[in-house]
């Protein structure tokens, strides 16, 4: 009973009390207070830590320490205390901390951190204190022209130690450099390298050539030009994202296929410039379909509206991607164990596929867990390879590389396999 009592007492008290300050929302709030629980004492993922670099002693017992997802705390009296000096930006994800060798109240604090352990979570850009962390101002970098001029996942950064204005940046579009804090960049193009995922080429006169970049599209380029060179100015980007497989119609190269990072499908009109996405889709109530980082996607030698692709299961269209019908069961071990990976990365899933130009509905298949399969009747039957492959060496483990089907031989298939996962970086092929 006496329980009873003081809650309603305590009821009455905080009606009155929103009486008292008003019914707006704001004003309950503003009245409120939190006080920390823990269990911040157990500690946490420390990303960066800072030093004053000076013999000053003021700044003797002065240091800055970063969280992961926890802020910038300073202590200046050698660990003995730490208080939070970040927490008015709104940011709380920490890659790395700056002081400046000339002047010990400067700081700089880059947000996001880079571990990609599947909850990095990314930050605002680059901010600096001239005052010790007291104040931050807005954002010095990147600002909004930056956004416009790099292109990609920034990956590196250097700055000037004499002169702050002068900053080098490494993205996945290459080499960019600032002489105003990043006002406006130069970008290198000048260093002749590229991450390509997949090499691909059409039938027109002189023929097309199509690339796959990491984080930097899809590429369409001539294999000549009227004046005999070719530059950065012949060249279309046709797909999106991370690059992945392009497959063009051997028929009409108006059509192109492309895949990007986790199963996202699209086919290309190049000649409206038009995209559509042709993902496939999990039938409602089954479990839905895992892609490769690099998904795969064939089309029919027999007949080039016919595409294949692989989740876990071989996937089939009839119809440039519109619909699309499973003709297999998962090929993977299907090991839950892998299926979440690591990081952001699927596993057990279908990396290479191809249908012998020989015959129609042979199709081989191989997974990232090493199996190797193929149906020589569009899927009705299936039969495994994987113990024949190990036995010429092809550890049964190993990623299924690429598969391609014989020009010449109906039963016959070249396989490759990789061991990198597991250190081994031999060169594995058979057939």
């Amino acid at each position: 009973m006496n329980n009873r009592w003081g809650l309603i007492f305590q009821l009455y008290f905080f009606l009155m009390a929103i009486n008292l300050f008003g019914q707006e929302k704001s004003d309950i709030t503003s009245v409120s207070f939190y006080r920390p629980l823990g269990l911040y004492r157990c500690g946490s993922w420390i990303s960066a830590i800072a030093v004053p670099f000076t013999e000053n002693p003021d700044y003797r017992y002065t240091w800055y320490v970063a969280g992961r997802h926890g802020g910038v705390w300073k202590t200046i009296n050698n660990g003995t205390a730490f208080f939070p000096v970040f927490d008015s930006t709104g940011v709380s994800s920490i890659g790395a901390i700056a002081v400046s060798k000339s002047n010990p109240e400067i700081v700089w604090v880059g947000t996001g951190e880079a571990f990609n352990a599947r909850s990095s979570h990314a930050g605002k850009g680059i901010f600096k204190s001239e005052d010790g962390g007291k104040t931050w101002p807005d954002c010095l970098w990147p600002p909004q022209v930056l956004s416009q001029t790099i292109f990609g996942d920034h990956r590196s950064f250097w700055m000037d130690p004499n002169d702050g204005r002068h900053l080098l940046v490494g993205s996945d579009s290459g080499l960019y450099e600032s002489f105003d804090r990043g006002k406006s960049f130069t970008f290198h193009d000048n260093i002749p390298i590229g991450e390509i995922y997949i090499v691909e080429t059409d039938n027109a006169s002189p023929y097309n050539i199509y690339l796959g970049l990491q984080d930097h599209d899809g590429w369409k380029g001539p294999s000549n030009s009227w004046s005999g060179q070719i530059g950065a100015e012949n060249w279309d980007i046709i797909g999106m994202w991370d690059g992945m497989f392009t497959r063009v119609d051997p028929q009409d190269n108006c059509w192109a296929y492309i895949t990007t990072q986790f199963g996202a499908h699209h086919r290309v009109d190049q000649w409206l410039g038009e995209r559509v996405k042709i993902e496939p889709k999990s039938p409602e109530g089954k479990p839905a379909y895992r892609f490769c980082w690099t998904t795969p996607i064939e089309l029919s030698p027999h007949n080039p509206k016919v595409l294949y692709t692989g989740a876990q299961m071989v996937l089939r269209s009839p119809d440039q991607g519109n619909h699309w019908e499973e003709i297999s069961p998962d090929l993977t071990t299907n090991n839950p164990e892998k299926i979440a990976g690591k990081g952001h990365m699927k596993y057990c899933t279908i990396t290479t596929l191809a249908e012998s130009p020989v015959k129609a509905g042979i199709i081989w298949a191989g997974t990232d867990d090493g199996r190797v399969w193929m149906t020589p009747d569009h899927g009705k039957n299936l039969n495994e390879f994987t113990s024949q492959i190990a036995g010429l060496g092809g550890n049964e483990n190993y990623w299924v590389n690429r598969m391609v089907a014989s020009p010449h031989a109906t039963g016959k298939a070249y396989v490759c396999k990789s061991g990198y996962h597991f250190n081994d970086f031999r060169a594995m092929t058979g057939y």
